[in-house]
């Protein structure tokens, strides 16, 4: 990411303060004409770096509000591998990402329900039950302060 220059990371900051904003708003908050703004990002969807625009969901507002991360240790068992293992267990409902990870631990797991309770039944009874899993440790989330973003230059 060293080779991008400040315009870059300024329009990749924008773009994740809002992907919808209109190009002409972009243009008018950044200094820099429509038409280099275009060349812009159609360069970094080229080069991988700018990979498509999303959406964020209020969870809290669907019922799905309570989160928590949850450390997994990987116990080889029969053929299953860390990786079929990460697979599946990003296959369950309510399991939002994983992270295969280095350290005592295997797996880092961000997991989501409608209360702890919720989750509790993810982990005793869904993740916990899958070949391959030693051991886990939830850690409930009390709230969010950051997420997402536009990277930042290194040595930030």
């Amino acid at each position: 990411m060293s080779d991008l220059d400040e315009v870059d990371r300024r329009l990749l900051a924008a773009l994740a303060d809002d992907a919808r904003a209109p190009l002409a708003r972009l243009s008018r908050r950044l200094g820099v004409p429509r038409v280099t703004l275009l060349d812009r990002m159609r360069r970094l969807r080229e080069r991988g770096i700018l990979r498509g625009f999303t959406i964020r969901v209020d969870h809290g507002r669907l019922g799905r509000g309570t989160v928590a991360y949850v450390l997994v240790r990987f116990e080889r068992t029969g053929r299953v591998t860390q990786r079929d293992l990460a697979h599946r267990v990003g296959d369950l409902p309510g399991v939002e990402a994983v992270e295969i990870i280095a350290g005592e631990w295997d797996l880092l797991l961000k997991v989501r329900g409608a209360s702890l309770e919720d989750l509790g039944r993810l982990v005793i009874d869904r993740l916990r039950e899958l070949p391959g899993i030693s051991a886990t440790v939830t850690l409930p989330s009390f709230s969010t302060v950051k997420e997402g973003g536009a990277p930042q230059a290194p040595g930030m």
